[in-house]
């Protein structure tokens, strides 16, 4: 049996959010804001986040600042990370305490209606 793990990086344009003076451009641009992330993942599937950076972009030279997290997502409605590349690991860990819980159950029960007999 193998097991597949390691870790990617991905970017998320989250769309233009200002116009201003670009320093290395000079002229008025566009400025996206993005979200740049590392994540840790077991068969590709299930990740977890490892690194996360935020940034104020031209969207011509494609230059531009880093922003704290705070400042970034207070202006989000939702986390723009997919889920199974930030909480897959969690989500893998919760369904395998399910299956376990269930199996004991069920062996529980067995046992119980065997006593019966």
């Amino acid at each position: 049996m193998f097991i597949i793990w390691g870790s990617r990086g991905a970017v998320v344009d989250l769309g233009q959010v200002q116009t201003a003076l670009c320093p290395v451009c000079e002229r008025e641009r566009s400025f996206h804001l993005i979200v740049q992330y590392r994540y840790f993942h077991l068969y590709f599937i299930f990740g977890a986040i490892t690194q996360k950076v935020y940034w104020l972009v031209c969207a011509v030279c494609h230059r531009g600042t880093k922003l704290s997290a705070a400042t970034a997502e207070q202006h989000l409605s939702k986390n723009p990370i997919p889920f199974m590349h930030r909480s897959g690991l969690l989500a893998l860990v919760g369904g395998a305490v399910m299956l376990i819980g269930t199996m004991i159950g069920v062996q529980a029960l067995l046992a119980l209606l065997g006593a019966m007999n």
